[in-house]
């Protein structure tokens, strides 16, 4: 749909997941909880790439 409305397809699910390895890999999760202002304080350093995959 979105290729045939001329519009870059974002995938959020996969954006979603690669978030929460990030969270996981960087141990932001406390007693089961995110740590939700440490993650704030990071969201410059995520770097997510996405590539096409015909």
């Amino acid at each position: 749909l979105a290729r045939h409305l001329g519009y870059t397809y974002i995938d959020s699910g996969a954006m979603y997941r690669a978030v929460a390895l990030y969270v996981l890999q960087e141990g932001l999760v406390k007693d089961g909880k995110l740590m939700k202002d440490a993650l704030l304080d990071r969201l410059d350093d995520i770097h997510i790439r996405f590539a096409h995959d015909p």
